[in-house]
C-alpha cells in the first residue's frame, strides 16, 4: 500500500490502515472502524441525553414559575378587570401578596370614592330639581299674565335661568353615570342642531350679526339627546354671545357639527389647552371660551359620546369648533 492512511475492506470488515516505513523497514497499523463508531455513538447519545435533560428541566422550571408567578398574576389581573371585591393571592407572604393587598386597598378606596360621588350627584340633582321646578312654575304665571313688557321681561329671565339650571343638572347627572350608548335610541343630530340655533337666535337680535344654519347632512347617533343639545348649544350660545359683528355659522357635514363665528377668538392659554390631545384640564371661561357649562365640560360630553372637539382659528378672525362623532348613521 502507498504510505499514508487508507480505508480498506477485508472480508466485509472495514479497516483503517496506516502504512509507512522507518529505519527498520516498512510497517502498517490496522484498526477496526467499529471502535470509532462506538465512540461516535457514545458522544451522540450523550448529546441527546443532555439536550433532553435541558428540555425537561426548562419545562419543569416553566411549569413551576407559571404555577408560582404567572398564573396568580393572571388571576389577579382578571379579578381587577372584572371589579371583584375580593382579590386572590392576598394571603401570600411574598411580593405577589404585597402587590395583591395594595391593589385591593386601592380598589376599595376608588370604589368608595365613586360611590360617594354617585350618591352626591344623585342627592344634589334630586334636591335641586324640586326647587327649580317650583321656580319655573312660579315664573310662568307672570310671564303669561303680565300686562306690560316691564313685568314680563324679568319673569322671562327668571324662567330661562331656572330652565338652564335644570338642564345643567340633567347633564351633570348623565355624565356621572357610565356610558351605555349602545342601549339608547338614536337621536337626530341635525334636528338638535337646528333647534339649538333657533333657541339662541335671539342673542344676536339687534346686532349686526348674521346667523346662518346649513343642514348639509342628516345623521343620527345613539346618545342622550340632552348631552347632544348641551354640547352643540353651548358652542352656539358661546359664538352668539361674543360675536359683536359679522356672522355665526352652524353647518353639518357627515358625522360632524361645525360652529364658526367672527368673534375675538380664544385666548392663547385656552387655545393651547384645547389643542392638546386628550387633555381634560379645566378651561377658563373667558372671551369666546365663556359658556354656561364651560368648554372643559363640553369636552367631557364629547368624550362621553365617543366624539372629539377640535378647534382652529377661522380665516379672517374668529373661531371654528368641530364636533366629530365616531359612531354615526346617515339618515
Amino acid at each position: 500500500m502507498p504510505p499514508g492512511v487508507a480505508e480498506v475492506d477485508v472480508d466485509g470488515v472495514g479497516l483503517h490502515v496506516l502504512s509507512g516505513s522507518d529505519a527498520r523497514g516498512p510497517y502498517v497499523v490496522v484498526d477496526h472502524e467499529s471502535d470509532y463508531e462506538k465512540v461516535e455513538l457514545v458522544v451522540y447519545a450523550m448529546f441527546a441525553v443532555c439536550f433532553l435533560g435541558f428540555v425537561l428541566l426548562a419545562a419543569a422550571l416553566g411549569g413551576y414559575f407559571a404555577r408560582r408567578v404567572v398564573t396568580p398574576i393572571s388571576e389577579l389581573a382578571d379579578a381587577v378587570a372584572h371589579g371583584r371585591n375580593a382579590l386572590p393571592s392576598t394571603a401570600r407572604k411574598d411580593e405577589l401578596g404585597i402587590l395583591a393587598r395594595a391593589l385591593e386597598a386601592h380598589t376599595a378606596e376608588l370604589r368608595a370614592f365613586l360611590d360617594r360621588e354617585r350618591f352626591f350627584t344623585g342627592d344634589v340633582s334630586h334636591e335641586l330639581r324640586s326647587p327649580l321646578t317650583v321656580i319655573m312654575g312660579a315664573a310662568e304665571i307672570p310671564v303669561a299674565n303680565a300686562a306690560d313688557a316691564a313685568t314680563r321681561a324679568p319673569a322671562e329671565r327668571i324662567y330661562r335661568a331656572a330652565r338652564d339650571a335644570a338642564e345643567c343638572v340633567t347633564v351633570l347627572l348623565l355624565l356621572a353615570r357610565g356610558p351605555e350608548l349602545g342601549r339608547l335610541a338614536p337621536v337626530q343630530v341635525d334636528a338638535i342642531a337646528a333647534r339649538e340655533v333657533e333657541r339662541y337666535r335671539a342673542l344676536v337680535a339687534g346686532r349686526p350679526v348674521r346667523m346662518q344654519y346649513s343642514d348639509g347632512a342628516q345623521f343620527s347617533i345613539q346618545a342622550p339627546a340632552e348631552l347632544c343639545a348641551a354640547a352643540i348649544g353651548n358652542l352656539v350660545r358661546n359664538a352668539c354671545q361674543y360675536t359683536e359683528q359679522g356672522e355665526v355659522i352652524v353647518a353639518l357635514e357627515p358625522g360632524r357639527v361645525i360652529v364658526e363665528d367672527t368673534g375675538p377668538g380664544l385666548p392663547a392659554a385656552v387655545r393651547d389647552t384645547l389643542v392638546q390631545a386628550g387633555s381634560h384640564a379645566g378651561v377658563p371661561s373667558q372671551g369666546s371660551a365663556g359658556t354656561g357649562l364651560g368648554l372643559s365640560l363640553v369636552m367631557r360630553i364629547c368624550e362621553y359620546l365617543n366624539a372629539s372637539l377640535d378647534y382652529e382659528e377661522r380665516l379672517g378672525g374668529g373661531s371654528r369648533f368641530t364636533i366629530r362623532f365616531a359612531d354615526f348613521t346617515p339618515s
